[in-house]
């Protein structure tokens, strides 16, 4: 009836029945590049801010399912889909992001 994804892929996700589909984001660049301008903030106090944005994409597993037919949606494929789900993110704001 429902199909479930989580964020930042926790070890348990593989293990669920069935397994937890998740959007995966690129924590160790995320990290990496929010020190880098942590330390050029700290030497440069009057760079202005700066906005990255990182690619984040979406494992397939088990908790996501095709539509049942008849519900409107069934005309849409996996790919089309998730192509929708990441884009309703994407216009609540929550991309994966490192701002300085």
């Amino acid at each position: 009836d429902i199909s479930i994804a989580g964020f930042d892929d926790f070890e348990w996700m593989e293990v669920m029945h069935p397994p937890v589909a998740t959007v995966l984001q690129p924590v160790e660049e995320l990290a990496t590049r929010a020190f880098g301008r942590l330390i050029e903030r700290i030497e440069r106090p009057g760079m202005p801010p700066l906005l990255e944005e990182l690619t984040c994409t979406l494992e397939f597993r088990g908790s996501i399912a095709a539509p049942r037919p008849g519900t409107g949606a069934d005309v849409l494929s996996r790919s089309q889909l998730a192509s929708r789900a990441l884009a309703g993110l994407s216009s609540k704001g929550l991309k994966t992001r490192a701002k300085s």
